[in-house]
């Protein structure tokens, strides 16, 4: 499901808002005024200048929408990271090194690790002050603290830039491929463990972040068992040796019968992954994130399935996750101030989430 047809149902419902009035411009609503633009940059970017307000605004309501989620109309005028791997022989030149000079070359390389991963920090926050599409850095934001990675455990700047260009590349997709993209992820193959896990040998990190951090919650509905039976399923995936990317090595990988979540089967990395998307408890979980995310509200007991907003059918009626999600984005633009924090939200680093490149 392409995310353009959600631009009403993402942003639609402004005229909910409960701000200052003011006149609107030729051809807009009459009830879409500045103060409501800059609710919106807000709500789909990290804020904007009076200039960036006022154009919003003059847009009219419909095509301020459109705008802003149909972005990939808009050139992007953000360069790429300049930055290239080091070439491979240059780091296999320690085999050949007395143990001291090996030492030597290992902190030099560290430090070079060290200085990309910086300016790779600063790279995205001009990145997502200077874009002109906020609404595809603010998603990208949304996922990468959703599926979190660390440099410290990674070490690698390169696996963490591929990683955050996935995020970017497939921000509004299906949240089935961007799930199944992550586990495959070379820097989440190493933070998490999955480079390591074999046959006969699987470790559960990734498996249960899986459920516990990007699908379900911590302990709905999946058991341990659950999660070792998950862990053997997704065994064989590995960062290429020498390469980047990934791979999956069938040798490496644990073909036999599992049950997961009552079900039996032969079940692979694809199989773990539909099984939990189908479960309500995924559609409410990922909904909820996405409605504290985006609406910087504290998501009290009981009122997911009553947002104030133009959604009519509760949210764990439905029965796609992309549906559940749509329906309770549905009811950020149409927030009242009075469900928002009282913390700056035009701030650029608000919604951060878990910051785990900032270490």
């Amino acid at each position: 499901m392409r995310w353009m047809s959600w631009a009403w149902i993402l942003f639609g419902p402004l005229a909910g808002f409960a701000g200052e009035q003011g006149s609107a411009p030729a051809g807009a609503p009459g009830n879409w005024t500045r103060d409501q633009a800059a609710h919106l940059l807000r709500r789909a970017g990290f804020g904007g200048c009076y200039k960036d307000i006022g154009s919003l605004h003059a847009m009219g309501r419909d095509k301020a929408v459109d705008y802003l989620v149909d972005f990939e109309k808009i050139p992007q005028t953000v360069p790429d990271y300049p930055g290239r791997r080091l070439n491979p022989k240059l780091q296999g030149i320690g085999r050949k090194l007395s143990p001291e000079d090996r030492r030597s070359l290992g902190d030099i390389l560290r430090r070079i690790e060290n200085g990309h991963m910086q300016a790779l920090r600063e790279w995205w926050v001009r990145k997502m002050i200077l874009t002109p599409r906020p609404f595809e850095e603010k998603m990208t934001l949304f996922w990468h603290g959703h599926f979190c990675s660390g440099f410290e455990e990674v070490r690698r700047w390169d696996f963490m830039f591929e990683q955050n260009r996935l995020l970017r590349r497939m921000c509004l997709g299906s949240f089935r491929d961007l799930t199944l993209a992550i586990s495959k992820d070379p820097a989440m193959l190493v933070y998490l463990d999955g480079n390591l896990s074999t046959k006969g040998k699987p470790n559960e990190n990734f498996a249960r972040e899986l459920m516990e951090l990007f699908t379900l919650g911590e302990g709905v509905v999946y058991t341990e068992k659950d999660v070792l039976e998950a862990a053997r399923a997704l065994t064989g995936w590995r960062v290429k040796p020498g390469q980047a990317g990934s791979e999956f090595a069938r040798d490496r990988h644990d073909d036999g019968e599992k049950e997961f979540l009552g079900e039996k089967g032969r079940w692979g990395l694809e199989d773990i992954v539909d099984r939990v998307l189908k479960t309500p408890e995924c559609s409410k979980f990922l909904a909820a994130k996405l409605l504290v995310f985006l609406s910087y509200a504290i998501l009290l007991p009981g009122r997911l399935n009553a947002w104030p907003g133009s959604c009519a059918t509760p949210i764990i009626t439905c029965a796609k996750p992309s549906d559940l999600c749509s329906r309770a984005i549905s009811s950020i633009a149409g927030m009242s101030s009075r469900h928002r924090s009282n913390r700056p939200s035009n701030s650029l680093l608000d919604p951060i989430g878990p910051w785990k490149w900032s270490r």
